[in-house]
């Protein structure tokens, strides 16, 4: 699924990627911005989406399952790019396999773009996937940030716009990556239970403000009822961990109130 830092919001961060209907194609587009983080630190954050989930500490973990019937041969989508300072902006895909000998993962395929000028309008990008094996990858990974070094140094005020995002395969098929889910939730706040509603189904994971995981619930594709009868009274915080590839907002609170 995507998923981005926007967690951070249930404690003081700002949100940093959003969904816009500034689009190249279709209703809407995704929107990423660096901006300064002044909630439980004091530091500057890009506006990053990827795919992977959430640590119970908030931190990104990237790659999910490698699905695909065909190998994915080139990156493409639609974007706009307006940089703060000298920042840059950085799309990555990178698709790798786990080494039983060595214990780390090794690099099967990757291509990387970044952009320090000005795109005013949308423009195309289409990148070929460079490989270094032949083996075939277990897992594959996408970043997509408004600031260029996920782990620092962002400008506040870059901006990236992202549309019709897609690989695509050696056999030419196109797999679009911004199909996403349309997650719901209600009652909120309640008393006893929460109806959460999912195109694809998933995981639901429930933390309390202290950041400790209270509950893990597999999703089916509908409406799915949870028993919160046990839980006690308060704000609590869910991510939804998709089975579709873009995930939407996926997280949120949840208050019990008896």
């Amino acid at each position: 699924p995507w998923l981005s830092i926007n967690l951070l919001c249930n404690f003081g961060g700002p949100e940093t990627v959003m969904k816009t209907d500034d689009a190249a194609e279709g209703n809407f587009a995704a929107f990423l911005e660096s901006k300064l983080f002044t909630g439980i630190i004091e530091d500057s954050i890009p506006g990053i989406l990827f795919t992977g989930e959430l640590s119970a500490l908030f931190e990104p973990i990237i790659g999910i399952p490698y699905q695909f019937e065909s190998k994915p041969v080139r990156f493409k989508g639609m974007y706009k790019y307006q940089p703060a300072a000298d920042d840059s902006c950085a799309l990555f895909f990178q698709a790798t396999k786990w080494n039983n000998t060595t214990n780390q993962r090794d690099t099967i395929a990757e291509i990387a773009f970044a952009q320090n000028d000005f795109v005013f309008e949308y423009t195309e990008f289409d990148l070929e996937i460079e490989y270094f094996s032949t083996e075939e990858p277990d897992s594959f990974g996408i970043v997509l940030g408004s600031s260029g070094d996920p782990d620092g140094g962002a400008v506040p005020g870059s901006k990236l716009w992202i549309d019709a995002l897609e690989l695509v395969l050696e056999n030419e098929v196109s797999i679009p990556l911004f199909e996403c889910d349309q997650i719901k939730s209600f009652p909120n706040p309640t008393t006893d239970r929460i109806n959460i509603q999912s195109d694809f189904g998933g995981v639901l994971s429930l933390f309390n403000l202290d950041g400790k995981e209270c509950l893990s619930a597999t999703l089916n594709a509908g409406n799915n009822q949870i028993d919160l009868s046990s839980f006690e009274t308060g704000t609590y915080i869910y991510t939804v961990k998709s089975s579709g590839l873009c995930s939407g907002n996926q997280s949120g609170k949840i208050q019990i109130i008896r």
